[in-house]
């Protein structure tokens, strides 16, 4: 994997900010992916992306740690292992004790249990989201949304004794609004064969969308933007390899999986989040609309785009084939995301029904204790050795 620099300036930024939020001068608000990134660079406050956590205690190899300890506390194993290792982590005191907890009743559900046994475990306030995942007016939920960002900012004024600063606010939205348009710019080089994007890099977007709004990370995909560019116009005509289209996330605590495809299999990989777009699962630019209200589609449009009664992800798929000339599907199924497992029946047959081969790996994002390399190289050969065969 050829990491740009400035992905290399990503994974510090997202670092840089892990780190401030121990210092405890910082006021710390615990989030997820789908909370309003800028709200919480108009405060001022340290955001910290529980989602992303997990990843980094199992670069780290200390995730497993984590997890026994919230195992210890008789959290079920059949949970999924991002929330145990919170859990254990909080019991450890190895994460910062938040001033506020924000999050989000989807696309994982076991988010709104989560932030009730954190909040416990801190004594300190808290606020859910609760996106509709079922309803018969557009218009009627997005308003329903829009109120609750309006009561949350007044909470978090309330108990962080800070003002919301709306001039803080226009600057985020118009930083934001650069790094999404360079973003969907470099998702378009997935349709070059072969793609000169990291399928790990494009799969690790997620953990820096708390940061979305920031300057920096505006400029980083403005430069890496750039870098993908002139390696476009460099590169010489290159080999036609299978493409495969890997659908969700990945091992956190190991790249031996995708170092695999790519060096030894010959594969082409492209992530789900370049050829489908990030918009699409719900991080749209802000337009000529409130922003509240932007930011209440963003959560409604995300979760209901994670979830199995989305129908615009499978009516895509036919042209998404054709377009960015899939030959085969990886989908990574962690066993604790089984309303995202569950799609994998729906995804297998039309895929099929297309003449696309379709394999399903299924180990954890963080816990590798029932990780095996040696029984996932093999379906992954077998698999790559029919994706040629049909290419020969």
């Amino acid at each position: 994997m050829n990491t740009t620099i400035a992905e290399s300036k990503r994974v510090n930024l997202v670092s840089e900010y892990f780190k401030n939020a121990y210092d405890i001068d910082k006021k710390v608000v615990y989030v997820n992916s789908l909370v309003p990134s800028e709200i919480l660079l108009a405060f001022g406050v340290v955001p910290f992306n529980l989602g992303t956590v997990g990843g980094i205690f199992a670069q780290a190899k200390a995730s497993t740690a984590f997890i026994n300890m919230a195992e210890e506390h008789y959290f079920s194993s059949d949970l999924c292992s991002t929330s145990r290792c919170l859990v254990g982590a909080a019991y450890k005191n190895a994460i910062p004790t938040p001033d506020f907890l924000i999050l989000t009743s989807g696309p994982c559900d076991v988010d709104s249990h989560l932030i009730h046994t954190l909040s416990r475990i801190y004594d300190k306030r808290w606020f859910l989201f609760d996106i509709p995942m079922y309803y018969d007016d557009y218009e009627e939920a997005v308003n329903y949304l829009e109120s609750q960002i309006q009561e949350m900012i007044v909470l978090m004024e309330d108990e962080l004794e800070m003002a919301f600063d709306y001039e803080k606010l226009k600057s985020a939205i118009s930083y934001s609004n650069q790094a999404l348009a360079y973003i969907e710019k470099i998702n378009l080089f997935a349709k070059t064969i072969p793609s000169p994007l990291s399928a790990i890099e494009s799969i690790d977007i997620i953990s820096s969308l708390h940061l979305l709004g920031s300057k920096e990370l505006a400029e980083i995909y403005q430069e890496k933007h750039s870098e993908l560019f002139e390696i476009m116009r460099n590169r010489n005509q290159m080999k036609r390899k299978p493409r495969v289209f890997w659908h969700w996330l990945r091992t956190y605590y190991t790249n031996d999986i995708f170092d695999h495809l790519e060096n030894r299999c010959k594969l082409d990989i492209i992530s789900e989040y370049d050829v489908m777009g990030v918009t699409f699962y719900g991080w749209r630019p802000f337009d000529s609309e409130k922003p509240f209200r932007i930011m209440a589609k963003r959560m409604l449009h995300g979760v209901n785009n994670y979830s199995i009664i989305n129908r615009e992800f499978t009516e895509q798929i036919p042209n998404k084939i054709k377009e960015y000339a899939i030959d085969g599907v990886i989908s990574f199924s962690p066993r604790g995301c089984r309303h995202l497992v569950s799609l994998n029946y729906l995804l297998r047959d039309i895929f099929n029904t297309h003449g696309i081969p379709f394999l399903e790996i299924d180990c954890d994002c963080i816990d590798h204790r029932d990780f095996s390399f040696s029984q996932i190289q093999t379906r992954l050969d077998a698999f790559s050795e029919l994706l040629h065969e049909r290419m020969a």
